[in-house]
Protein backbone atom coordinates (compact mmCIF):
# COMPACT_ATOMS: atom_id res chain seq x y z
CA UNK A 1 0.00 0.00 0.00
CA UNK A 2 1.27 3.46 -1.04
CA UNK A 3 0.15 6.97 0.40
CA UNK A 4 0.38 10.12 -1.73
CA UNK A 5 -0.38 13.74 -0.25
CA UNK A 6 -1.21 16.66 -1.58
CA UNK A 7 -2.38 19.94 -1.38
CA UNK A 8 -2.99 21.30 -4.83
CA UNK A 9 -5.54 20.63 -7.90
CA UNK A 10 -1.96 20.13 -9.57
CA UNK A 11 -0.53 18.17 -6.89
CA UNK A 12 -3.38 15.74 -6.94
CA UNK A 13 -3.29 15.47 -10.97
CA UNK A 14 1.06 14.90 -10.66
CA UNK A 15 0.35 12.39 -7.88
CA UNK A 16 -2.48 10.27 -10.03
CA UNK A 17 0.08 10.76 -12.99
CA UNK A 18 3.13 9.25 -11.14
CA UNK A 19 1.27 6.25 -9.76
CA UNK A 20 0.12 5.54 -13.41
CA UNK A 21 3.27 5.73 -14.39
CA UNK A 22 5.53 3.79 -11.80
CA UNK A 23 2.78 2.27 -9.61
CA UNK A 24 0.37 1.15 -12.10
CA UNK A 25 -1.26 -2.03 -10.37
CA UNK A 26 -0.44 -0.88 -6.75
CA UNK A 27 -3.07 0.00 -4.07
CA UNK A 28 -2.58 3.46 -3.06
CA UNK A 29 -4.69 6.07 -0.76
CA UNK A 30 -4.76 9.68 -1.13
CA UNK A 31 -3.82 12.34 2.16
CA UNK A 32 -5.02 16.31 1.67
CA UNK A 33 -5.69 18.51 4.00
CA UNK A 34 -9.29 19.14 4.77
CA UNK A 35 -9.75 22.38 3.06
CA UNK A 36 -8.40 20.38 -0.71
CA UNK A 37 -11.67 18.11 0.59
CA UNK A 38 -14.50 21.24 1.04
CA UNK A 39 -12.96 22.86 -2.22
CA UNK A 40 -13.64 19.67 -4.75
CA UNK A 41 -16.68 17.96 -2.94
CA UNK A 42 -16.67 14.52 -2.74
CA UNK A 43 -13.02 14.02 -3.41
CA UNK A 44 -13.33 10.11 -2.06
CA UNK A 45 -16.09 9.52 -4.94
CA UNK A 46 -13.88 11.68 -8.19
CA UNK A 47 -10.41 9.90 -7.31
CA UNK A 48 -11.81 6.20 -6.66
CA UNK A 49 -10.90 5.43 -10.24
CA UNK A 50 -7.51 6.37 -8.93
CA UNK A 51 -7.31 5.60 -5.29
CA UNK A 52 -8.76 3.55 -3.01
CA UNK A 53 -9.55 6.06 0.03
CA UNK A 54 -8.72 10.00 0.85
CA UNK A 55 -8.14 10.97 4.17
CA UNK A 56 -7.99 14.09 5.73
CA UNK A 57 -6.39 16.78 8.05
CA UNK A 58 -6.82 20.03 9.84
CA UNK A 59 -3.41 21.54 9.45
CA UNK A 60 -3.62 22.71 12.93
CA UNK A 61 -2.48 19.06 13.57
CA UNK A 62 1.30 19.92 13.29
CA UNK A 63 0.75 21.28 17.32
CA UNK A 64 -0.65 17.33 18.14
CA UNK A 65 1.82 15.34 16.64
CA UNK A 66 3.73 14.49 19.80
CA UNK A 67 0.22 13.51 21.48
CA UNK A 68 0.42 9.74 18.90
CA UNK A 69 1.74 8.14 16.12
CA UNK A 70 -1.33 8.79 13.77
CA UNK A 71 -1.54 11.42 11.67
CA UNK A 72 -4.77 12.29 10.00
CA UNK A 73 -5.54 8.60 11.55
CA UNK A 74 -2.72 7.27 9.35
CA UNK A 75 0.23 4.83 10.68
CA UNK A 76 3.06 5.46 8.17
CA UNK A 77 4.76 2.36 9.08
CA UNK A 78 1.21 0.93 7.34
CA UNK A 79 2.76 1.93 3.92
CA UNK A 80 5.55 0.74 1.34
CA UNK A 81 5.84 4.18 0.38
CA UNK A 82 5.79 7.56 0.83
CA UNK A 83 4.78 10.02 -2.17
CA UNK A 84 4.70 14.19 -0.63
CA UNK A 85 3.69 16.57 -2.75
CA UNK A 86 3.10 20.16 -1.12
CA UNK A 87 6.20 19.20 0.84
CA UNK A 88 5.91 23.05 3.19
CA UNK A 89 2.85 21.33 4.88
CA UNK A 90 2.90 19.51 7.92
CA UNK A 91 2.66 15.97 6.83
CA UNK A 92 5.99 16.36 6.12
CA UNK A 93 7.35 17.78 9.40
CA UNK A 94 5.30 14.62 10.74
CA UNK A 95 7.54 12.44 8.35
CA UNK A 96 10.40 13.92 9.46
CA UNK A 97 9.71 13.66 13.42
CA UNK A 98 9.02 10.02 12.91
CA UNK A 99 12.19 9.26 11.27
CA UNK A 100 10.47 8.21 8.28
CA UNK A 101 11.74 8.42 4.64
CA UNK A 102 10.13 9.44 2.06
CA UNK A 103 9.50 10.82 -1.86
CA UNK A 104 9.37 14.62 -2.95
CA UNK A 105 7.23 15.44 -5.58
CA UNK A 106 7.89 19.27 -6.46
CA UNK A 107 5.44 21.96 -5.72
CA UNK A 108 4.29 22.55 -9.08
CA UNK A 109 5.65 22.32 -12.67
CA UNK A 110 9.51 23.53 -12.91
CA UNK A 111 9.47 24.53 -9.64
CA UNK A 112 11.99 22.63 -7.81
CA UNK A 113 14.38 24.03 -10.03
CA UNK A 114 12.97 27.54 -9.17
CA UNK A 115 12.51 27.57 -5.28
CA UNK A 116 11.90 31.01 -4.36
CA UNK A 117 8.97 31.79 -5.76
CA UNK A 118 7.44 29.08 -3.71
CA UNK A 119 9.32 30.71 -0.75
CA UNK A 120 8.09 33.92 -1.19
CA UNK A 121 4.64 33.10 -1.34
CA UNK A 122 4.66 30.72 1.64
CA UNK A 123 6.76 33.67 3.21
CA UNK A 124 3.40 35.86 2.63
CA UNK A 125 0.87 33.16 3.67
CA UNK A 126 2.76 31.91 6.92
CA UNK A 127 6.11 33.31 8.07
CA UNK A 128 6.51 30.12 10.52
CA UNK A 129 5.58 27.96 7.52
CA UNK A 130 8.54 29.37 5.75
CA UNK A 131 10.89 29.35 8.42
CA UNK A 132 10.34 25.77 9.31
CA UNK A 133 10.19 24.93 5.94
CA UNK A 134 13.96 26.51 4.71
CA UNK A 135 15.08 25.24 8.01
CA UNK A 136 14.45 21.61 7.10
CA UNK A 137 15.32 21.56 3.74
CA UNK A 138 11.76 21.27 2.32
CA UNK A 139 11.84 23.55 -0.65
CA UNK A 140 14.91 22.34 -2.38
CA UNK A 141 14.35 19.00 -0.88
CA UNK A 142 17.96 18.86 1.14
CA UNK A 143 16.49 16.98 4.15
CA UNK A 144 18.19 13.36 4.55
CA UNK A 145 15.16 11.57 4.76
CA UNK A 146 13.95 12.65 1.31
CA UNK A 147 14.97 9.84 -0.32
CA UNK A 148 13.37 10.73 -4.13
CA UNK A 149 12.60 13.80 -6.00
CA UNK A 150 10.33 13.54 -8.92
CA UNK A 151 10.29 17.01 -10.74
CA UNK A 152 11.00 18.77 -14.33
CA UNK A 153 14.55 18.36 -14.79
CA UNK A 154 16.69 18.16 -17.73
CA UNK A 155 16.72 15.39 -20.06
CA UNK A 156 20.18 14.20 -18.61
CA UNK A 157 19.82 14.92 -15.16
CA UNK A 158 20.38 16.68 -12.16
CA UNK A 159 23.77 17.87 -11.19
CA UNK A 160 24.75 14.15 -10.82
CA UNK A 161 22.19 13.85 -7.99
CA UNK A 162 21.09 10.20 -8.30
CA UNK A 163 17.65 10.86 -5.96
CA UNK A 164 16.18 13.27 -8.55
CA UNK A 165 13.96 11.34 -10.95
CA UNK A 166 12.48 13.36 -14.13
CA UNK A 167 8.56 13.37 -14.47
CA UNK A 168 7.45 15.81 -16.84
CA UNK A 169 3.26 15.99 -15.96
CA UNK A 170 2.71 17.66 -19.74
CA UNK A 171 5.19 14.69 -20.77
CA UNK A 172 3.06 12.08 -18.98
CA UNK A 173 -0.50 13.41 -19.76
CA UNK A 174 0.53 12.74 -23.27
CA UNK A 175 1.36 9.35 -23.26
CA UNK A 176 -2.27 8.73 -22.04
CA UNK A 177 -5.34 7.48 -23.50
CA UNK A 178 -8.40 9.96 -24.27
CA UNK A 179 -10.69 7.99 -21.67
CA UNK A 180 -8.23 8.27 -19.24
CA UNK A 181 -7.58 11.79 -19.63
CA UNK A 182 -11.05 12.75 -19.52
CA UNK A 183 -11.14 11.09 -16.28
CA UNK A 184 -8.39 13.20 -14.93
CA UNK A 185 -11.17 16.38 -16.33
CA UNK A 186 -13.95 15.05 -14.71
CA UNK A 187 -12.01 14.79 -11.54
CA UNK A 188 -11.56 18.66 -11.59
CA UNK A 189 -15.11 19.44 -13.18
CA UNK A 190 -17.92 18.25 -10.68
CA UNK A 191 -17.68 14.93 -12.97
CA UNK A 192 -19.37 16.82 -15.69
CA UNK A 193 -17.71 16.83 -19.84
CA UNK A 194 -16.96 20.68 -20.33
CA UNK A 195 -17.09 22.18 -23.45
CA UNK A 196 -14.75 24.57 -24.09
CA UNK A 197 -15.37 27.75 -26.25
CA UNK A 198 -13.76 28.17 -29.23
CA UNK A 199 -10.31 29.56 -29.68
CA UNK A 200 -10.53 32.01 -32.90
CA UNK A 201 -7.23 33.65 -33.37
CA UNK A 202 -5.18 31.16 -31.52
CA UNK A 203 -4.25 29.52 -34.03
CA UNK A 204 -2.38 32.04 -36.72
CA UNK A 205 -1.06 33.51 -33.69
CA UNK A 206 -3.59 36.41 -32.99
CA UNK A 207 -4.06 35.89 -29.76
CA UNK A 208 -3.52 36.55 -26.32
CA UNK A 209 -4.25 33.56 -23.28
CA UNK A 210 -3.57 35.06 -19.87
CA UNK A 211 -2.50 32.47 -17.30
CA UNK A 212 -3.94 33.84 -13.83
CA UNK A 213 -2.19 33.65 -9.95
CA UNK A 214 -4.06 33.72 -6.87
CA UNK A 215 -2.16 36.32 -5.18
CA UNK A 216 -4.38 37.87 -3.31
CA UNK A 217 -5.35 34.71 -1.74
CA UNK A 218 -1.72 34.21 -0.71
CA UNK A 219 -1.70 37.22 1.06
CA UNK A 220 1.58 38.41 -1.76
CA UNK A 221 -1.39 41.41 -2.20
CA UNK A 222 -5.09 43.12 -1.89
CA UNK A 223 -7.61 41.95 -4.09
CA UNK A 224 -7.72 45.24 -5.44
CA UNK A 225 -4.17 45.43 -6.23
CA UNK A 226 -4.47 42.07 -7.83
CA UNK A 227 -6.97 43.33 -9.85
CA UNK A 228 -5.18 46.53 -10.67
CA UNK A 229 -2.32 43.86 -11.99
CA UNK A 230 -3.90 42.23 -14.61
CA UNK A 231 -6.25 44.86 -15.91
CA UNK A 232 -3.26 47.48 -16.25
CA UNK A 233 -0.99 44.53 -18.04
CA UNK A 234 -3.64 43.02 -20.39
CA UNK A 235 -4.02 47.08 -21.18
CA UNK A 236 0.01 47.62 -21.80
CA UNK A 237 0.10 44.21 -23.41
CA UNK A 238 -2.62 42.85 -25.76
CA UNK A 239 -2.15 43.71 -29.46
CA UNK A 240 -4.62 45.78 -31.10
CA UNK A 241 -5.79 42.77 -33.45
CA UNK A 242 -5.55 39.54 -30.68
CA UNK A 243 -8.27 38.08 -29.35
CA UNK A 244 -8.18 37.45 -25.03
CA UNK A 245 -8.19 34.58 -23.61
CA UNK A 246 -8.09 33.97 -19.43
CA UNK A 247 -7.32 30.67 -17.94
CA UNK A 248 -7.67 31.94 -14.27
CA UNK A 249 -6.12 29.99 -11.31
CA UNK A 250 -7.76 27.01 -9.60
CA UNK A 251 -7.69 28.93 -6.46
CA UNK A 252 -8.17 32.62 -8.05
CA UNK A 253 -11.32 34.22 -6.77
CA UNK A 254 -11.38 37.67 -9.24
CA UNK A 255 -14.59 37.81 -11.47
CA UNK A 256 -12.55 37.56 -15.00
CA UNK A 257 -15.84 37.84 -17.20
CA UNK A 258 -16.31 41.10 -15.39
CA UNK A 259 -12.39 42.66 -15.45
CA UNK A 260 -12.83 41.49 -19.63
CA UNK A 261 -16.08 41.09 -20.65
CA UNK A 262 -15.00 40.26 -24.61
CA UNK A 263 -12.66 37.77 -23.58
CA UNK A 264 -13.44 33.75 -23.40
CA UNK A 265 -12.86 32.75 -19.67
CA UNK A 266 -11.95 28.97 -19.36
CA UNK A 267 -13.66 27.32 -16.37
CA UNK A 268 -10.60 27.92 -13.57
CA UNK A 269 -10.55 24.67 -11.55
CA UNK A 270 -9.79 22.80 -14.55
CA UNK A 271 -5.84 22.58 -14.91
CA UNK A 272 -4.14 23.78 -17.86
CA UNK A 273 -2.52 21.13 -18.65
CA UNK A 274 -5.69 18.99 -19.01
CA UNK A 275 -7.24 21.12 -21.31
CA UNK A 276 -6.32 19.56 -24.54
CA UNK A 277 -8.37 22.08 -26.71
CA UNK A 278 -5.33 24.39 -25.63
CA UNK A 279 -2.88 23.03 -27.40
CA UNK A 280 -3.58 25.82 -30.46
CA UNK A 281 -2.22 28.52 -28.30
CA UNK A 282 1.32 26.93 -29.20
CA UNK A 283 1.05 29.18 -32.29
CA UNK A 284 -0.44 32.56 -29.33
CA UNK A 285 1.03 34.62 -27.07
CA UNK A 286 0.94 33.91 -23.58
CA UNK A 287 0.94 35.90 -20.95
CA UNK A 288 1.76 35.20 -17.14
CA UNK A 289 3.24 36.74 -13.88
CA UNK A 290 4.70 33.94 -11.54
CA UNK A 291 3.53 31.47 -12.87
CA UNK A 292 4.62 27.87 -13.87
CA UNK A 293 1.37 27.04 -16.14
CA UNK A 294 3.66 28.45 -19.02
CA UNK A 295 5.62 24.93 -18.90
CA UNK A 296 2.94 23.42 -20.86
CA UNK A 297 3.08 25.65 -24.07
CA UNK A 298 6.85 25.17 -25.41
CA UNK A 299 6.35 26.80 -28.43
CA UNK A 300 4.17 29.97 -28.09
CA UNK A 301 5.57 33.24 -27.63
CA UNK A 302 5.58 33.61 -23.50
CA UNK A 303 5.51 36.64 -22.04
CA UNK A 304 6.33 35.92 -18.72
CA UNK A 305 6.83 37.95 -15.60
CA UNK A 306 8.65 37.35 -12.29
CA UNK A 307 8.08 37.80 -8.41
CA UNK A 308 9.63 41.55 -9.00
CA UNK A 309 6.93 42.61 -10.85
CA UNK A 310 3.82 42.94 -8.38
CA UNK A 311 6.01 45.79 -7.61
CA UNK A 312 7.44 47.12 -10.97
CA UNK A 313 3.58 46.63 -12.34
CA UNK A 314 2.74 49.68 -10.42
CA UNK A 315 5.35 51.90 -12.73
CA UNK A 316 4.16 50.77 -15.89
CA UNK A 317 3.25 54.29 -16.74
CA UNK A 318 6.82 55.69 -16.52
CA UNK A 319 7.92 52.16 -18.20
CA UNK A 320 5.11 53.33 -21.35
CA UNK A 321 6.99 56.16 -21.03
CA UNK A 322 10.48 55.44 -21.43
CA UNK A 323 9.28 52.85 -24.12
CA UNK A 324 7.60 56.02 -26.10
CA UNK A 325 10.72 57.95 -25.86
CA UNK A 326 12.80 55.35 -27.28
CA UNK A 327 10.50 54.20 -29.90
CA UNK A 328 9.54 57.98 -31.11
CA UNK A 329 11.97 60.29 -30.21
CA UNK A 330 15.12 58.01 -30.48
CA UNK A 331 13.82 55.61 -33.13
CA UNK A 332 15.55 52.86 -31.24
CA UNK A 333 19.19 54.16 -33.08
CA UNK A 334 20.63 53.84 -29.62
CA UNK A 335 21.24 50.82 -26.69
CA UNK A 336 18.82 50.89 -24.60
CA UNK A 337 20.73 49.89 -20.89
CA UNK A 338 18.61 49.97 -17.57
CA UNK A 339 19.91 50.57 -13.87
CA UNK A 340 16.94 49.72 -11.23
CA UNK A 341 14.86 48.81 -13.50
CA UNK A 342 12.49 45.53 -14.42
CA UNK A 343 14.09 44.22 -17.71
CA UNK A 344 11.46 41.71 -18.86
CA UNK A 345 8.74 44.56 -19.04
CA UNK A 346 10.72 45.94 -21.79
CA UNK A 347 11.43 42.53 -23.15
CA UNK A 348 7.90 41.45 -23.30
CA UNK A 349 7.38 44.54 -25.44
CA UNK A 350 9.78 43.26 -28.16
CA UNK A 351 12.41 45.51 -26.71
CA UNK A 352 16.15 44.10 -26.15
CA UNK A 353 17.94 46.18 -23.16
CA UNK A 354 21.61 45.79 -23.25
CA UNK A 355 24.53 46.43 -20.76
CA UNK A 356 26.26 48.55 -22.28
CA UNK A 357 27.84 52.23 -21.41
CA UNK A 358 27.11 54.02 -23.99
CA UNK A 359 23.37 54.74 -25.88
CA UNK A 360 20.57 55.32 -23.74
CA UNK A 361 20.25 54.79 -20.24
CA UNK A 362 16.64 54.19 -17.67
CA UNK A 363 17.19 55.10 -14.19
CA UNK A 364 14.69 53.23 -11.78
CA UNK A 365 14.66 54.39 -8.54
CA UNK A 366 18.04 55.84 -7.14
CA UNK A 367 21.43 54.27 -7.38
CA UNK A 368 24.11 55.13 -4.98
CA UNK A 369 26.23 56.16 -7.49
CA UNK A 370 25.79 58.22 -10.81
CA UNK A 371 28.96 58.99 -11.83
CA UNK A 372 29.05 55.92 -14.75
CA UNK A 373 26.60 57.87 -16.66
CA UNK A 374 28.69 60.24 -17.98
CA UNK A 375 29.07 58.42 -21.57
CA UNK A 376 25.46 57.73 -22.05
CA UNK A 377 24.09 60.51 -24.80
CA UNK A 378 20.71 60.36 -23.54
CA UNK A 379 19.95 59.51 -19.39
CA UNK A 380 16.23 59.10 -18.81
CA UNK A 381 15.75 59.03 -14.98
CA UNK A 382 12.37 58.32 -12.52
CA UNK A 383 13.90 61.13 -9.97
CA UNK A 384 16.15 63.91 -10.02
CA UNK A 385 18.91 64.66 -6.99
CA UNK A 386 22.12 66.29 -6.77
CA UNK A 387 24.36 63.84 -8.60
CA UNK A 388 21.84 64.34 -11.39
CA UNK A 389 22.42 67.89 -11.20
CA UNK A 390 26.25 67.85 -10.89
CA UNK A 391 25.85 66.22 -14.76
CA UNK A 392 23.86 69.15 -15.86
CA UNK A 393 26.19 71.73 -14.73
CA UNK A 394 29.51 69.88 -15.53
CA UNK A 395 28.51 67.99 -18.51
CA UNK A 396 26.64 71.47 -20.14
CA UNK A 397 23.56 68.55 -20.45
CA UNK A 398 20.03 69.97 -21.87
CA UNK A 399 17.18 69.30 -18.98
CA UNK A 400 13.96 67.97 -20.11
CA UNK A 401 11.17 66.98 -17.90
CA UNK A 402 7.88 64.93 -18.56
CA UNK A 403 4.89 64.95 -16.76
CA UNK A 404 3.19 61.26 -16.86
CA UNK A 405 -0.30 61.75 -15.83
CA UNK A 406 -2.83 58.46 -15.07
CA UNK A 407 -6.51 59.23 -14.39
CA UNK A 408 -10.17 57.79 -14.96
CA UNK A 409 -12.23 60.05 -14.95
CA UNK A 410 -11.99 63.05 -12.37
CA UNK A 411 -9.28 61.02 -10.35
CA UNK A 412 -5.45 61.26 -11.25
CA UNK A 413 -4.35 57.82 -10.08
CA UNK A 414 -0.33 58.16 -11.19
CA UNK A 415 1.64 61.58 -10.89
CA UNK A 416 5.45 61.32 -11.79
CA UNK A 417 7.89 63.20 -13.20
CA UNK A 418 10.34 61.53 -15.64
CA UNK A 419 13.89 63.55 -16.17
CA UNK A 420 15.81 63.38 -19.21
CA UNK A 421 19.66 64.63 -19.42
CA UNK A 422 20.16 65.12 -23.18
CA UNK A 423 24.11 65.33 -24.35
CA UNK A 424 23.19 64.85 -28.48
CA UNK A 425 21.51 68.06 -29.83
CA UNK A 426 20.27 65.73 -32.37
CA UNK A 427 17.61 63.89 -30.36
CA UNK A 428 16.65 67.00 -28.29
CA UNK A 429 14.07 68.32 -30.14
CA UNK A 430 12.56 65.17 -31.28
CA UNK A 431 12.58 64.16 -27.11
CA UNK A 432 11.55 67.82 -26.11
CA UNK A 433 8.57 67.41 -28.43
CA UNK A 434 7.07 64.08 -27.95
CA UNK A 435 3.75 63.69 -26.38
CA UNK A 436 1.57 60.90 -26.15
CA UNK A 437 -2.31 60.24 -24.57
CA UNK A 438 -4.38 57.56 -25.16
CA UNK A 439 -7.16 55.48 -23.52
CA UNK A 440 -6.46 52.14 -21.66
CA UNK A 441 -9.74 49.84 -23.07
CA UNK A 442 -10.33 47.48 -20.15
CA UNK A 443 -9.27 49.35 -16.78
CA UNK A 444 -11.05 52.45 -18.72
CA UNK A 445 -7.75 54.71 -17.54
CA UNK A 446 -6.68 57.73 -19.60
CA UNK A 447 -2.68 57.94 -19.73
CA UNK A 448 -0.73 61.06 -20.87
CA UNK A 449 2.59 62.10 -21.17
CA UNK A 450 2.78 66.29 -21.37
CA UNK A 451 6.08 68.25 -21.46
CA UNK A 452 7.08 70.61 -18.05
CA UNK A 453 7.34 74.15 -19.14
CA UNK A 454 11.16 75.39 -18.12
CA UNK A 455 10.33 76.95 -14.75
CA UNK A 456 8.04 73.86 -13.56
CA UNK A 457 11.26 71.87 -14.55
CA UNK A 458 12.92 73.89 -12.10
CA UNK A 459 10.45 73.18 -9.32
CA UNK A 460 10.21 69.35 -9.86
CA UNK A 461 14.54 69.37 -10.32
CA UNK A 462 14.36 71.08 -6.73
CA UNK A 463 11.67 69.30 -4.87
CA UNK A 464 13.81 65.79 -6.37
CA UNK A 465 16.75 66.89 -5.04
CA UNK A 466 15.02 67.41 -1.17
CA UNK A 467 13.03 64.07 -1.71
CA UNK A 468 16.51 62.36 -2.36
CA UNK A 469 18.28 64.27 0.74
CA UNK A 470 15.02 63.38 3.13
CA UNK A 471 15.71 59.81 2.03
CA UNK A 472 19.30 59.95 2.50
CA UNK A 473 18.67 61.32 6.24
CA UNK A 474 15.96 58.72 6.46
CA UNK A 475 18.61 55.94 5.97
CA UNK A 476 21.25 57.60 8.20
CA UNK A 477 18.78 57.74 10.90
CA UNK A 478 17.97 54.25 10.39
CA UNK A 479 21.71 53.30 10.12
CA UNK A 480 22.46 55.20 13.86
CA UNK A 481 19.46 53.31 14.86
CA UNK A 482 20.83 50.10 14.32
CA UNK A 483 24.27 50.83 15.70
CA UNK A 484 23.20 51.85 18.85
CA UNK A 485 21.02 49.04 19.28
CA UNK A 486 23.88 46.41 18.62
CA UNK A 487 25.71 48.58 20.95
CA UNK A 488 23.42 48.25 23.69
CA UNK A 489 23.18 44.41 22.89
CA UNK A 490 27.29 44.34 22.82
CA UNK A 491 27.29 46.13 26.52
CA UNK A 492 24.27 43.18 27.85
CA UNK A 493 26.70 40.56 27.05
CA UNK A 494 29.76 41.55 29.28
Amino acid sequence: MLLYHAVTNWQIMACVLHKLRFFPKESAELLVPSFVQRKIPKLHIRTQTFFSDVGTYETTETKTWNAGHRFGGYRLEDFDGIYVAGAQFPFSYFCIWRNMPFSFLEEAAGRFLRPGGLEQSVYASDPQMYTDGKKLGLFDASHSLIDKVYADVPKDGWRGDARVVRFDVSEEIAKLPAVTVNALRKLFSDGEDIQLQGTAGASDGHALLLITQHFANLKMMTMEEQKRLYLNTVDYYLGEDEALFVKPHPDDLLYYEELFPDAVVYPANLLIELLTELKTFQHARILAVNSTAVHAFPKADVLSFSSSYLKSFQDLPMYAAVRAIYENACEQKLLLCLIGADSNIFRNWGIATKDAKHGMVFLCGEPADVHDLEKFSVIVSSFFNDAMQELVRTQNRRLIAKRIIVSRQEDVLYDKNLFILMADDDLHEAIASLEVAYDLKYSKEHFQMENLIEKDIEIAALKGIIESLERRVDSLLKENDALREQTKTERELR
